[in-house]
């Protein structure tokens, strides 16, 4: 039991390493993640493990895999929980929340020994995908403007961050087969503004980004 319990307290040091609430930059989120993804829950609930540890399991329908390959589904696993433990008391263990049916982008990295992970930078590397009637946009909190501020301007000067998409460009979510938008140039290019972008150009960009660290 204490080697569980020392093997434990190894793996959540671990997982602080990557989950700080600084704040992160596009890039520095996009190099220390194992895994980029376009995801949508099916299932979030909390639980025990086998060793009687408060657990909180995310299950994902994986739509496309951006960095790294998380398979079609996949279960991330975080310690701890928000929530009502078994003595009826309040938890608050800075669990990363998502909602069932939602779809993200998110940022991981590779799982502890024991399997756990979190977003990276906690709800920074968990991206929520807003409908808003025909339009999809992506968000962590932050202003577009200083999100990609640590991103080489050769990546995202040709990136429109206009929250209105061009006609015929709309993705449709969910769908078997789902491809992603082409690249597409424009003559004119807003300028980033406020804190949400097209989920379209988001995983656009983070596409370049991933070619530009192959080469």
């Amino acid at each position: 039991m204490r080697m569980i319990l020392l093997l434990i307290l190894l793996n959540i040091h671990g997982v602080a390493l990557s989950t700080t609430v600084l704040p992160a930059g596009l890039q520095k989120l996009y190099d220390h993640a194992t895994y980029i993804a376009h995801v949508r829950v099916l299932q979030h609930k909390n639980e025990k493990d086998n060793n009687g540890i408060y657990v909180t399991r995310t299950q994902f329908d994986v739509i496309y895999n951006i960095k790294g390959n998380l398979g079609r589904e996949y279960q991330l696993t975080q310690f701890g929980i928000n929530g009502i433990d078994d003595n009826g008391i309040h938890r608050d263990d800075q669990i990363v929340s998502f909602e069932e049916g939602k779809r993200y982008v998110i940022f991981l990295p590779e799982p502890s020994e024991l399997g756990f992970s979190s977003p990276l930078a906690l709800t920074q590397g968990r991206f929520n995908v807003i409908e808003n009637g025909t339009t999809e946009t992506v968000a962590n909190g932050r202003e577009i403007s200083e999100l990609i501020m640590d991103v080489p301007t050769s990546l995202t000067a040709e990136i429109d961050f206009s929250t209105t998409p061009p006609e015929g460009s709309q993705i449709q979510p969910g769908e078997e087969g789902q491809t992603q938008p082409e690249e597409t140039e424009t003559q004119t290019q807003t300028p980033p503004e406020g804190s949400q972008m097209p989920l379209g150009k988001f995983i656009s960009l983070l596409i370049r980004m991933e070619r530009s660290s192959d080469q």
